[in-house]
């Protein structure tokens, strides 16, 4: 899954639109929805973005299970 449609779906859960998410963030509409089309969101962006919607990114190790922290 992609950034774009990782943070689409989070936005469809959280019943939030891309403009109260720009609000949120501070930026202007057409910032989101450029880095949305676009696709072009770096890590630390798409963190930010998402544990602003409530949630987190967690890394989690295939073998063993254990999350990277």
């Amino acid at each position: 899954m992609s950034a774009s449609a990782l943070i689409k779906k989070a936005l469809t859960e959280k019943n939030t639109t891309q403009k109260e998410l720009a609000d949120i963030l501070g930026v202007s509409h057409q910032a989101i929805r450029n880095k949305l089309y676009r696709d072009n969101m770096l890590f630390n962006d798409v963190e930010k973005t998402l544990n602003r919607l409530g949630y987190e990114i967690v890394i989690i190790d295939k073998e063993t299970k254990k999350p990277l922290i």
